[in-house]
């Protein structure tokens, strides 16, 4: 969306294609990277998005550190869309995955293994994601959904919508991996920074990708977690989210055309 940065991820889930055909309506589903980092002109074009509806998917700490701007006649609700083992929130900003990353003890498979418990992790507890289908099935649209940089929880939060619409494994990846090309200034700058790094340890090149960036293995393991879980992908819905067969009928009747 030009009227935004794209190091914000800001953008529209309409037009991508499901498996049957159709296509996602425009101008409802939203997903973005934190809107606390827009400049004037940035929020002054997202009121004009008509948004009834915003979630935060971050902990509270991090909405501490860049509040959401306050949007007139939109709900704003935060529910955090990772808990730790303890069940406290957990945060997620590429600095706290750099964090986790370096305490992974250098190894490759070690530090991707982190990666990847943060994301099945997301599929342990559901409230964010049943708030994020009750504002789809109550209508309450267009909707905006955003983590920090609007790749992780939030990329995890559109596979999610995509699968329940419809979309094959692929649509659901290649929206995902978008968010490289939405953040290659972020991702670039980061390699630069460790470009000794890379030349000692070139066998970190896709792990330190998913710092600024995505793996497209990361959510290749959320999808592979479904699937070894559940018969189907109704089934994870409906016993994870909530969602009846009618919802996913009503859902694809009113977000997809064509």
């Amino acid at each position: 969306m030009r009227e935004f940065r794209d190091s914000l991820n800001l953008r529209n889930l309409g037009g991508i294609r499901m498996a049957d055909g159709r296509t996602v309506r425009p101008g409802l589903i939203y997903r973005s990277g934190r809107p606390g980092d827009m400049n004037e002109r940035e929020i002054e074009s997202l009121k004009h998005l008509g948004l009834r509806e915003i979630l935060d998917l971050r902990s509270a700490q991090e909405e501490r550190e860049c509040p959401d701007p306050v949007l007139p006649g939109v709900h704003q609700v935060r529910i955090s869309a990772m808990l730790n083992s303890s069940g406290e929130e957990q945060d997620y900003s590429p600095q706290t995955i750099e964090e986790e990353a370096h305490g992974a003890h250098g190894s490759t498979a070690e530090m991707e293994q982190v990666g990847e418990q943060f994301y099945l992790a997301m599929l342990e507890d559901s409230r964010a994601w049943k708030e994020l289908f009750r504002c789809l099935i109550e209508e309450e649209v267009p909707l905006l959904f955003h983590c920090t940089a609007g790749k992780d929880r939030t990329g995890t939060a559109a596979a999610l919508i995509l699968l329940a619409l419809g979309a094959d494994d692929e649509t659901i990846l290649d929206d995902y991996m978008r968010s490289n090309r939405y953040r290659a200034h972020e991702i670039s700058r980061f390699m630069q920074e460790h470009q000794l790094l890379l030349e000692e340890r070139p066998d970190l090149q896709e792990v330190l990708l998913s710092w600024p960036g995505v793996r497209r293995g990361s959510l290749e393991t959320v999808l592979r977690s479904i699937r070894s879980g559940y018969r189907d992908d109704r089934e994870f819905l409906g016993q994870e989210i909530g969602l009846k067969d009618e919802d996913i009928a009503f859902l694809r009747g009113r977000y997809l055309e064509g």
